[in-house]
């Protein structure tokens, strides 16, 4: 039996969603060496590799399998999209159960979005597989506007999540390292402090959200810091930062830091590090926002 100490770093294993045209494909077309499993076709208009005779979820695995089990050259998957995989996936439980929507599966009664939950189960194992070899793992998704009850609100508001069944996201969500919501930067404003509704404006700066807020989802457990600009290479920076390679180096980072801070943003730094009482990320973050404070 083998006992391992201190931090593994692992190939990437992501999940970034967002609306249409934000750049998913060029993001993930922009990772080491990447090939599309593409089941929109969005990659068509990237330069990039990928398999051209995907028609079915089981065609989706035998790609898998094939990464996994052939020699290749390539450094990541990605699955684009989805939420184009679950339609197939529905296809093929249809076909099986000779119905014609998934709410009538196995007799309806949710019975085959339960059903569905086990094969992405099954996927999430061979992806999981396939990145022990050494590939980075992408799942690109698209963004939906639901109404979320949220317990600790009275009324219930409208946020950004996973276009997908719920049952088949929290899955998902619950196996990746980082669910990265991506949107444009829009600024909302009052013209006047009378007017009763607010004026949003859009431009063309593309971030990545990782925390989850009121108005979108979003996970992260490699160190990366709240919102940064939509990049693979900024990404790749950013979690390689937040990847260090023993407590000790991050300690010894957070102290070279406070060298150069404030007196009072010093004891705010040290009051953060005392309260994280030795948790990597935590401290990754405050790693991460103490440097911006410094630059």
């Amino acid at each position: 039996m083998k006992i391992s100490t201190g931090i593994k770093k692992k190939p990437y294993f992501i999940l970034p969603y967002g609306p249409p045209t934000i750049g998913k494909t060029s993001f993930a077309a922009d990772a080491p060496n990447p090939i599309f499993l593409d089941i929109e076709k969005g990659s068509d208009l990237v330069s990039t590799n990928r398999f051209e005779d995907l028609k079915t979820w089981d065609d989706v695995l035998k790609a898998i399998d094939y990464l996994t089990n052939e020699k290749h050259d390539f450094k990541t998957a990605v699955i684009d999209t989805v939420g184009a995989l679950e339609s197939w996936l529905f296809e093929k439980i249809c076909k099986q159960e000779n119905v014609k929507t998934i709410d009538e599966a196995f007799g309806g009664y949710g019975k085959g979005y339960n059903y569905a939950v086990t094969q992405w189960i099954d996927l999430i194992g061979r992806l999981s597989t396939l990145r022990d070899k050494g590939v980075n793992i992408i799942l690109l998704g698209h963004a939906d506007i639901k109404t979320f009850n949220d317990p600790n609100h009275t009324l219930p508001y409208e946020r950004y999540v996973l276009k997908l069944n719920d049952k088949a996201a929290a899955k998902l969500r619950e196996a990746v390292d980082s669910v990265l919501f991506m949107n444009f930067e829009d600024t909302v404003f009052k013209v006047n402090k009378s007017d009763k509704k607010a004026k949003a404006t859009g431009g063309d700066i593309r971030k990545i959200y990782t925390q989850r807020k009121a108005a979108y989802d979003a996970k992260d457990r490699l160190g990366l810091p709240e919102e940064f600009p939509l990049s693979w290479a900024e990404f790749d920076r950013l979690a390689k930062l937040g990847q260090p390679d023993s407590l000790e180096n991050i300690l010894k980072d957070l102290e070279e830091i406070t060298k150069s801070t404030a007196p009072e943003v010093t004891t705010r730094i040290k009051a953060a590090i005392d309260k994280a009482n030795g948790d990597v990320t935590t401290l990754v973050k405050i790693r991460n926002h103490a440097r911006s404070v410094v630059e």
